[in-house]
């Protein structure tokens, strides 16, 4: 017998490649009706800095934070380490990660939960990118996410919450498109609406052969153009010591030289080498920019194509 969860999915109208599509009412009411001034009112915004300039929305880092086992002489010498998921994706400089909010952490553990959200709970969403849409006339442009630090086979978790906007995806190449009888190549091109409390899933192979972003909204005159707060919930498996210091894990470079800095055993018994956090290296941080523009454009590469060993640069 189908599953209930199956049988929710299948109802879905997909887009991108088949594997994206939209859940509706998915937070329960009760949270639902106060989760948007709550997280609009207690998140701590930041502004993003790409290429010297604010991007047009404010921005929030956070994540799971965890204790892990600092291992450098298995027989003699042990203690512990606080680290949290790292996300890198095209930015002047990282925002910090910061601990789930209290109403954040409430909507990770709804989501969590949901059986198609997290591939049958094989894969945990740790890590949200919050974005507030302060009116009609903040948005973002055209991209593919950067799958550097994401978890293989996971995917995107979007949650909307406030005002109605417009997810644009398009794919990265040309198309051959027949109509009337005449065949042309052209960039493909889909709407999706993202009301209140809708999720938008997004395919790690919709995001290999699209781009998606959200455009200004068109306001008639006397129209609201009233906010909307985006949490973007991700797997990831790449991690950051809070101190700053040190990285690791599947988006850390593998073959970099080993350090003395020992290596971490994590709750669920999987152990990392420690790789020093490279910063105010140019060059490094020229590769990983050349690479997510790279994972932009092109729909024939794959993640490992892409960044290959891995990148210690944030």
């Amino acid at each position: 017998m189908e599953s209930k969860e199956a049988h929710l999915q299948e109802q879905q109208e997909r887009f991108g490649e088949g594997d994206s599509y939209v859940i509706h009412d998915v937070l329960p009411t009760e949270l639902a009706a106060e989760a948007y001034e709550l997280v609009r009112t207690t998140v701590q915004w930041d502004q993003m800095l790409h290429k010297g300039g604010s991007v047009p929305r404010l921005i929030a880092v956070q994540g799971e934070q965890n204790v892990a086992t600092l291992v450098k002489d298995v027989q003699t010498e042990q203690s512990q380490i606080l680290y949290a998921p790292l996300y890198r994706h095209p930015a002047d400089e990282q925002l910090a990660c910061h601990a789930y909010s209290a109403i954040v952490a409430r909507i990770a553990a709804v989501l969590n939960a949901d059986p198609r959200l997290t591939a049958g709970g094989r894969t945990r969403l740790n890590h949200v990118l919050v974005q507030h849409y302060r009116d009609g006339r903040d948005l973002i442009t055209e991209h593919a996410d950067k799958t550097l630090d994401v978890f293989p086979g996971s995917v995107v978790v979007n949650l909307s919450l406030g005002a109605t906007r417009h997810l644009t995806l398009r794919t990265k190449d040309k198309r051959a498109v027949t109509a009337r009888g005449i065949t042309q190549e052209q960039r493909l091109a889909q709407r999706v609406e993202l009301p209140h409390n809708s999720v938008f899933v997004l395919g790690l192979e919709t995001n290999r052969c699209w781009v998606h972003g959200i455009r200004p909204a068109r306001v008639q005159c006397g129209e609201s153009d009233g906010g909307r707060i985006s949490l973007t919930f991700r797997a990831i498996h790449t991690y950051e010591t809070t101190d700053g210091r040190f990285l690791f894990g599947g988006g850390a470079d593998s073959t970099a030289p080993a350090v003395d800095a020992g290596s971490v055993i994590l709750p669920n018994g999987a152990k990392y080498s420690l790789q020093p956090v490279i910063r105010n290296d140019e060059e490094a941080a020229d590769r990983l920019y050349k690479a997510f523009s790279t994972e932009n454009k092109s729909s024939k590469l794959t993640a490992p194509e892409i960044y290959r060993s891995g990148f210690n640069v944030i």
